[in-house]
């Protein structure tokens, strides 16, 4: 659930005290690397005619506003249309991975309403349907204070791209995958129509990917290890 509107303006004044004043030592952390390795970094625009979402197609969000109902997929119930869009992504190796957005475009500025993308929402689908948007769910977040362990604080940096312009609405999950071809869902935690976005677009978002080694096509992968795990040197492999 999201913070009520008295929280939220009191950490967007902590966010510009720190980033006005210098970080607090409560904001200076490194934030920590998840299981695995750093498999791919990638970045996933919505462009001014993107697809389109209907979330009255999920019933768990007809419920209780979460995807699949799962309360750290929770979604701004105000409304039903949202604007995405898709990376595919296929798993070579089964194990542990976690999914984490790291950056936006445009970057976040200490207000996390100030545009859609500053408050996103990522899932991961093997089997995707707009048609049914619970089928095939396997993973998803819209905060990574919901689901990250331990959760980061705005202003804390990420060690892998430098960020520290940093919003605890990005999201983060883990999921332990089975070898396969999975779609990866970008789109936005507050209601968007086809419309309005247009005002907005182009945005994006930065996320990476952590797991095993010659986890994923086309990911950070050791020849020899590959070799032994799968037969296969896929490090030249495009995603």
């Amino acid at each position: 659930m999201k913070l009520s509107k008295l929280s939220a303006v009191a950490v967007a004044v902590a966010f510009v005290g720190s980033s006005v004043f210098g970080a607090t030592a409560a904001h200076a952390a490194d934030i920590a690397d998840p299981q695995g390795i750093l498999l791919d970094s990638k970045t996933a625009t919505i462009s001014a005619t993107p697809g389109v979402l209907d979330l009255n197609n999920s019933a768990g969000w007809l419920v209780d506003g979460n995807l699949g109902g799962n309360s750290i997929c929770n979604f701004d119930v105000t409304g039903a249309d949202r604007v995405y869009q898709t990376l595919s992504l296929k798993i070579l190796l089964a194990g542990h991975y976690t999914f984490r957005i790291v950056q936006t475009n445009p970057v976040f500025g200490g207000n996390y309403s100030a545009s859609p993308i500053q408050d996103p929402f990522l899932a991961l689908y093997q089997g995707f349907s707009t048609a049914n948007l619970d089928s095939g769910l396997v993973g998803c977040n819209d905060d990574e204070y919901d689901s990250a362990n331990p959760a980061w604080s705005n202003g804390d940096t990420f060690p892998t791209n430098g960020v520290s312009n940093t919003n605890d609405r990005w999201s983060h999950f883990e999921a332990d995958l089975q070898p396969g071809d999975y779609t990866v869902v970008l789109t936005t935690w507050s209601p968007v129509t086809l419309a309005d976005w247009a005002a907005n677009a182009p945005q994006s978002a930065d996320f990476e990917y952590w797991g095993p080694e010659c986890g994923i096509e086309g990911g950070t992968c050791n020849s020899a290890a590959s070799l032994a795990n799968t037969g296969v040197d896929v490090s030249g492999i495009a995603l």
